[in-house]
């Protein structure tokens, strides 16, 4: 707005309080926006989403990013939306490809019976002592 307070004939008085807020707040969501893909690899990690929903939504979630850094800069124009969200996006695209690493796949069923490590008794799922030799499992 201070561009527009020479056209208008105005002075522009900024405080000292409103600059540090707008530069905390600033540097506030700028941080909550590169931990953002962190936060996307232990959902994936703790199989809370799957990486197919990222991959499927990709349009809007990037579009979603963009207004997003938009809000976040206090500059109105482009080439610092663009400068902010790049990175985001790099960020993104790489935590997707990490995340594949943690995915668990979705045809691997265990049908394995568990035995006991001791003694090689069949115990069931929910055993946590085997009840032949009475040793724990874990």
């Amino acid at each position: 707005m201070i561009v527009f307070s020479g056209w208008v004939g105005s002075q522009p008085v900024i405080s000292v309080m409103d600059f540090y807020a707008m530069t905390l707040t600033t540097v506030i969501f700028t941080g909550v926006g590169f931990t953002i893909p962190i936060i996307f690899i232990l959902l994936v990690k703790f199989n809370i989403i799957k990486r197919s929903t990222f991959t499927k939504n990709r349009k809007y979630i990037y579009a979603g990013l963009f207004v997003a850094t938009a809000i976040i800069t206090p500059d109105g124009g482009p080439l610092a939306d663009i400068a902010l969200f790049v990175p985001l996006l790099i960020l993104m695209e790489s935590a997707v490809q990490i995340a594949r690493r943690y995915e668990k796949p979705e045809d691997v069923v265990k049908t394995v019976d568990p035995k006991c490590m001791f003694c090689g008794r069949k115990l069931k799922q929910s055993d946590a002592f085997c009840p032949k030799c009475h040793k724990s499992q874990a």
